[in-house]
């Protein structure tokens, strides 16, 4: 029997797995914990980490992943992901394919979800350049040579993010400032001012740091990041939805595009 069949034959009907169970109308198992009883008093990010990871974090910590989170929400129409979720709600399409769609083009390349993996990847590879005695700079200069950026470094049209000084303070206030991944992601700053660059850290840079600090792998974190854009998608949604005429979400005129095609022709009917 070739050996592809005999593993779908192993799992025609079953699944093993170790993520949970629902044992219906009794109890609903999470990573071998009781849902209804273990998560009784637990908020949202407690539970949504714990699912992820299957470790328990402090209270410290989830104070911090929440704010993270909060910070990330911004309700402007205007943000690429949130003009998704409003010309959804233009179209008069459902509420969750608003999010859908909007959740998906917010894990982009450039500033959405992948800069945060692209971040903590780099720490992960900058700590084993510093456990192996090398350093640092090697791998920040071959690293702007490579691919002529850094993960964490750098923001599109500002070189300013907002976010950083309170999210800075709050892991200060929660004493959760003093890891070294966050501390590595500050030398690598240095580096690159002394040596005259322009490339500042990132909102990205600084969350990967304090979640590798907290124990988190490039995937966990990148799971943990999915949905942190949707409190500001929301209410974009129900205003384009409830708020404005049905079509009105930022039309085009036909002469604002660059046309270089055909011209104006006659269609013989």
């Amino acid at each position: 029997m070739h050996k592809h069949v005999k593993q779908l034959e192993e799992f025609e009907k079953r699944w093993r797995t170790s993520v949970g169970k629902f044992y219906t109308g009794e109890r609903v198992v999470i990573r071998g914990k009781d849902l209804h009883i273990d998560f009784q008093d637990a908020d949202w990010m407690k539970l949504l980490v714990f699912s992820i990871t299957g470790r328990e974090f402090t209270d410290n910590q989830i104070s911090l992943l929440s704010s993270i989170w909060v910070y990330s929400s911004y309700p402007d129409p205007r943000i690429w992901n949130n003009r998704v979720a409003s010309l959804t709600a233009s179209a008069r399409s459902i509420c969750s394919l608003a999010i859908a769609a909007a959740t998906a083009v917010s894990d982009a390349h450039i500033y959405g979800g992948q800069t945060e993996l692209r971040a903590m990847t780099f720490l992960i590879k900058a700590k084993y350049q510093l456990d192996k005695g090398r350093p640092l700079e090697d791998l920040v200069f071959a690293e702007l040579k490579t691919k002529r950026n850094i993960g964490g470094f750098g923001r599109p049209m500002v070189k300013q993010d907002e976010r950083i000084p309170h999210i800075f303070k709050r892991a200060k206030d929660l004493q959760l400032d003093n890891g070294i991944y966050l501390q590595i992601l500050k030398d690598v700053q240095g580096i690159l001012k002394n040596r005259k660059y322009r490339i500042a850290m990132n909102y990205g840079g600084v969350v990967s740091a304090l979640c590798a600090d907290m124990g988190m792998s490039p995937l966990e974190h990148h799971a943990y990041l999915i949905l942190v854009f949707s409190a500001g998608m929301l209410p974009c949604y129900l205003d384009a939805l409830s708020g404005h005429s049905e079509g009105a979400f930022f039309p085009l005129r036909c002469n604002s595009i660059a046309y270089t095609g055909p011209s104006i022709r006659q269609w013989v009917v």
